[in-house]
């Protein structure tokens, strides 16, 4: 009788042993698991605040190209516009010309001998 009683004491103590250590191995692996989950998180917003900042760099890049480009329109359309007003003096002038010389012509005809 001493052996089956020595035996179910035994039998408690290791399943009371068992049972502390699972509990504990159960705490380690969520607290492991909670701290697993805070750096995924905290990756996760640096991620985003990389991503964020690429982002406005880009922005940033595509306003600076179209201030650029819109210089670049900005002059081309002056040059058009220049340039048409000096082909009309350029017309008119060539006119002023054609007159001058139909009137040298016509001294010239009445001066001859």
């Amino acid at each position: 009788m001493e052996t089956i009683i020595s035996a179910l004491i035994a039998a408690a103590a290791t399943l009371g042993v068992c049972l502390l250590n699972n509990n504990h191995q159960l705490k380690r692996l969520e607290a492991q698991l909670k701290q697993q989950r805070e750096e995924a998180e905290a990756q996760r917003e640096l991620q985003l605040k990389e991503a964020e900042k690429k982002h406005d760099e880009t922005i940033m890049l595509i306003e600076y190209k179209l201030e650029h480009i819109e210089k670049k329109v900005d002059l081309h359309n002056n040059a058009v516009e220049r340039l048409y007003i000096v082909e009309r003096k350029l017309e008119v002038d060539e006119e002023k010309i054609r007159v001058s010389n139909h009137r040298i012509d016509d001294l010239e005809r009445f001066h001859k001998p």
